[in-house]
């Protein structure tokens, strides 16, 4: 598209007038920009304007300029027609609010530093709070998030609806492909579909139809990918405790190969109809060719087409068709084509539904302008986004503008064409938090953005801005995480200079802080918890007990740091001033926990809510929360008996009654972390002593000699073991 030199145009960039003859005169618009005069000496001028260039991304500049668009905005408002103005009056409060925001970034630039750690701080505080546990009775019937929530205003795709609903009620098929170009609407149809069948009902009253589960897998939206680990494990969540626990076995076999693995699984779902989405699976697919990257991925499906009657079906989205997969039990499968965009009147639905008060000019647009708006993006969903964005990011380019500039702009080109020209009528700021979410990949939280962009914006609060880019259809809220489509996050990419490796190294810095490790493009897998981390009852080095404790904590971690182990515990994860309520939720979600019984833990409330979180995470089951604890046990940890662990148990239930009591009489009184530990003791109050049984039942060194003979053998025997276990599995 060609650059107008109309000075009202591309508002949200910088201008510098450079006068280029003695005579010209500056633009009125453009008063009271500086200018540089190049009318007279060539090299004195050129410097002036690469330290102005320089000044301009400082943060007195960034202010300047936005004060410049105050000033542009608020001249144009009289003047403008009145369907204009309310847009006009968005655009000066908003540039009001950002002005604001940074001249108090100048005015004390460590403040504003302060309030984005303090932010970045809760913000992983947040993300690191453990899912809700699910009940032991509970399964639920749709696994992981879907990746993509169809908008409201969806349009037409009935017939390719219909071929998915009737793909999903004959019990003889087994595989759906769903292929198009990027953008053209195969996630959003499908996820749609889907998420009716939720209620047990197609969409556009396609009728009743029952379903027993539903796996969402995704390699472009979301940490659960497209591979065997993460399908298997998806699946046996629909399944009852024992039938999983069966499974478990079969999978950890190193012998097993993966079509055992998966006829093993698919006999687990002999009849009914649960189904699997594997999302942007263009990535699995090798273009030249159509054979599949992944050979266990490969093995997995076919052993879904060849198998004997079972309840699974899955559907695929790809750009890419799988060529191999088509030629495996084709009577099987099924493939829908999306190969045109929406016809009309259906882009013209979706143009003005996206503009539902008028403001951006679409809805009120005439039928003419909107039937060459439908031609000029081919009807791509995507492309009419990305329309819709671009007239959002500059309120001087109006539609019948877009369309003069677009008259010549080649088929293939329509989608990648309209996010470029989109992107670019972003301000500065933008376009920084979009690259911040294509360098993540995956959807992220404010924070982990702030986080991002702090070396680069002073001052920054990625809120707003986000807010701002889903409004425009740049980008996609995940509940609390936003995400980039896959196209805007490819052209984001790609701008992205070589040497920024240091940002790369910022959002693997952010995902060790949430998760404990760094997703990666060749590891789909999820992200893991640090290799083993110790529970025990710290802080208290005075009596003979506290100091035996530390000794026996000191030596071990030593030990395991020698052997190449990353040791979690409370010295390395929490200093003054941190959250004991962080190390808590650290250690229960952890993939390993050595946890050290003495007296104190067993009567400290932050110890028992530590196991507590392990136990909940396992759903009760004593198999699961076992594989996750190596215990041991000093001499003053009386748990071997009955009588010993009913003694705790009582000791928990007065604290939890006599807290009961104070709650009812005065609950104003009580703050939240003290209500929390209230709830949170309600429930431990009642499994203590099953807890310290499964512990007990467990042949683990006791006492403090037999713990730390022969530099804790034991003991690191069996963490090598469980580790070595969960490696293989």
């Amino acid at each position: 598209m060609q650059a107008r030199l109309d000075p009202r145009s591309s508002l949200q960039k910088t201008i510098i007038p450079v006068l280029a003859a003695p005579d010209a005169e500056m633009p009125f618009r453009l008063e009271p920009r500086q200018r540089i005069n190049f009318t007279s000496a060539y090299d004195p001028a050129l410097a002036q304007l690469r330290q102005h260039l320089t000044w301009m991304d400082s943060p007195a500049g960034q202010l300047q300029a936005l004060k410049h668009r105050l000033t542009d905005a608020q001249r144009d408002l009289p003047r403008a027609a009145p369907e204009q103005q309310p847009r006009i009056q968005d655009d000066i409060a908003e540039l009001q609010r950002q002005i604001a925001q940074q001249q108090s970034v100048i005015d004390n630039p460590q403040a504003a530093e302060q309030r984005v750690q303090q932010s970045i701080d809760r913000g992983l505080e947040r993300v690191r709070q453990p899912e809700k546990p699910v009940s032991k009775e509970t399964q639920t019937k749709f696994i992981n998030p879907p990746p993509l929530i169809a908008p409201t205003w969806f349009q037409d795709r009935h017939v390719e609806t219909q071929l998915i609903g009737d793909f999903l009620k004959d019990d003889a098929l087994r595989l759906m492909t769903v292929v198009g170009r990027g953008g053209i609407g195969k996630s959003a149809i499908v996820c749609r579909l889907l998420r009716s069948l939720e209620s047990g009902q197609l969409p556009d009253d396609g009728g009743p139809l029952p379903i027993d589960g539903i796996v969402y897998l995704s390699d472009a939206r979301s940490f659960r990918r497209v591979n065997v680990p993460d399908l298997y494990a998806s699946l046996t969540q629909l399944l009852p405790d024992e039938t999983r626990r069966k499974l478990d076995l079969v999978y950890k076999n190193p012998q097993a190969t993966t079509r055992q693995t998966m006829e093993a699984l698919l006999a687990a779902f002999p009849h009914g109809r649960t189904v699997v989405l594997l999302d942007n699976f263009e990535s699995e697919i090798d273009t030249e060719t159509g054979r599949l990257n992944n050979a266990d991925l490969r093995e997995a499906i076919r052993a879904v087409l060849e198998f004997s009657a079972h309840g699974i079906k899955i559907i695929i989205t790809t750009r890419v068709s799988p060529g191999e997969l088509a030629l495996v039990e084709p009577s099987r499968q099924r493939r829908v084509n999306l190969g045109k965009g929406l016809e009309y009147p259906y882009a013209e639905n979706i143009l003005r539904a996206m503009d539902p008060d008028g403001k951006i000019g679409v809805r009120d647009a005439t039928a003419a302008d909107l039937a060459l708006a439908r031609e000029r993006t081919r009807g791509n969903p995507r492309a009419l986004e990305n329309l819709f964005g671009i007239l959002s990011a500059d309120r001087e380019t109006s539609l019948q503008d877009f369309l003069d500039n677009t008259a010549k702009l080649q088929p293939d080109r329509v989608v990648t064409a309209f996010v470029g020209e989109a992107f670019n009528s972003l301000d500065l700021t933008a376009q920084l938090v979009m690259q911040a979410l294509a360098i993540y990949r995956f959807p992220v939280p404010p924070p982990a953005v702030d986080y991002l962009l702090q070396p680069l914006i002073t001052g920054v609060d990625s809120q707003p801005v986000l807010g701002r880019l889903v409004d425009m259809h740049f980008a996609v809220r995940h509940g609390w995480a936003y995400s980039l489509g896959q196209i805007g996050r490819e052209y984001a990419e790609g701008l992205i200079s070589e040497g920024a490796s240091s940002l790369q190294e910022r959002a693997e810095e952010w995902f060790k802080m949430e998760f404990g490790q760094a997703p990666t493009a060749n590891d789909k897998g999820s992200p893991t918890q640090p290799k083993v981390f110790v529970s025990y009852a710290w802080g208290d080095d005075s009596s003979e007990s506290g100091r035996q404790r530390e000794f026996i904590v000191d030596g071990l971690c030593t030990r395991l740091e020698a052997e190449k182990w990353e040791v979690g515990r409370d010295k390395k994860l929490t200093q003054y001033g941190d959250r004991i309520s962080r190390l808590m939720k650290a250690i229960s979600r952890a993939e390993l926990v050595i946890v050290v019984l003495s007296e104190k833990y067993l009567r400290s409330p932050y110890c028992v809510a530590e196991l507590y979180g392990i136990y909940q995470r396992a759903l009760g089951e004593e198999d699961e929360f076992l594989d996750h604890i190596i215990p041991l046990a000093l001499e003053d940890a009386r748990i071997e008996s009955w009588e010993d662990r009913l003694e705790v148990a009582r000791y928990w239930q007065a604290k939890y009654r006599k807290m009961e009591k104070e709650v009812k009489k005065s609950p104003d009184l009580f703050g939240s972390k003290d209500f929390e530990l209230y709830k949170s003791m309600k429930d431990w109050n009642n499994n203590v002593s099953v807890m310290l049984s499964y512990v007990n039942d467990t042949l683990h060194p006791r006492g403090f000699d037999e713990v730390a003979k022969d530099d804790f053998s034991a003991l690191r025997q069996m963490l090598q073991s469980k580790h070595t276990r969960k490696a293989r599995a």
